[in-house]
């Protein structure tokens, strides 16, 4: 039991341990109090004396119990300051309405309640007069509210200690309140600037995937141009190579009809008329050469040569036929 009570306080909150330090000592001077004014009256002593008394010492293990197992919830701590009031009003008919004694735990159980809720829910106050017409009722409404110094010295001594202590309660929460706001604000700073990071980024590879379907395009349009381009060029040339084969055949053709007669005896003047053709026709060949690869040159189809020194006109390049 021992080792189960100090696992559970050593797993609790600082509000779970703060709240059964502060009950346990509201409630001591609430039992004192109860039995001085039971002593000093002389009233005999019943069985909801002691049942008062066992409930004032269980009170804050109990809270405490139900504050951890709960995991610390506000609306735990809530209700327990709504039972609070309803157990004070308790303590108040014990007491017979003792002025000082009543006044001052009444207003220290709801301070309690305005610290952490307002007057939020204000309807809960009557649990006080509620408590305390019950147990006068069971007591048969026996009131004394005269009370002796030693009894009012007791409960300054409460109000005292309970208002210090409630001070303290509030320092702590309002200390991890605020740090617990910075810690929200840095972290929203964090976050923003993550932010703004992540959506420069982002822009940044919108621009980069822009450019890169840019630069695609722009190859997809140089290999459609180039392709194009290639594709023209064989036709071209396969038109040229048609066309120059024509265009050589005719001379080609005489040359090799004017060599025959060189297969028989031919007169002076014959012979002078065969050279003289093949000459022309050399000629025509020459030209005709030439004008084709001017045209293909024109047509970017071959690149362009030097210029033969010894010929009128360009000649191709020794490394292209």
């Amino acid at each position: 039991m021992l080792s189960t009570i100090k696992r559970i306080w050593s797993n609790a909150k600082d509000f779970g341990k703060i709240s059964y330090l502060f009950r346990s000592v509201s409630l001591v001077f609430a039992f004192i109090i109860i039995v001085f004014h039971y002593w000093e009256s002389g009233k005999p002593t019943t069985p909801l004396f002691y049942l008062t008394l066992v409930v004032i010492i269980m009170l804050p293990t109990a809270y405490f119990i139900d504050y951890s197992l709960g995991g610390s919830k506000f609306s735990i701590a809530v209700r327990h300051l709504v039972l609070d009031m309803f157990l004070v009003g308790w303590g108040m008919g014990m007491i017979g309405l003792s002025l000082i004694p009543s006044v001052l735990y009444g207003i220290g159980v709801v301070a309690n309640y305005m610290a952490a809720r307002g007057l939020k829910n204000s309807y809960y106050f009557l649990l006080i007069p509620l408590g305390c017409i019950t147990v006068l009722g069971i007591q048969g409404f026996e009131v004394n509210l005269e009370s002796s110094s030693i009894m009012n010295g007791i409960s300054l001594c409460y109000a005292g200690s309970h208002f210090l202590s409630l001070a303290y309660v509030m320092f702590l929460y309002n200390r991890r309140h605020v740090s617990n706001r910075l810690l929200i604000q840095e972290q929203h700073q964090e976050i923003s600037i993550q932010n703004e990071e992540i959506k420069a980024q982002a822009e940044e590879l919108v621009m980069l995937n822009e450019s890169l379907k840019a630069i695609n395009k722009q190859l997809e349009e140089n290999v459609t141009e180039k392709t194009q381009e290639s594709i023209l060029k064989t036709r071209l040339l396969a038109e040229y190579a048609f066309i120059n084969a024509h265009e050589l055949r005719a001379p080609v053709a005489s040359i090799m009809g004017l060599l025959q007669f060189f297969d028989y005896p031919l007169e002076q003047q014959t012979q002078q008329e065969v050279v003289e053709k093949l000459r022309i026709s050399s000629e025509n060949l020459d030209n005709t050469i030439k004008s084709i690869r001017i045209k293909l040159e024109s047509q970017g189809l071959i690149p362009h040569s030097v210029l033969d020194p010894q010929v009128d006109g360009p000649i191709l390049d020794k490394g292209n036929p």
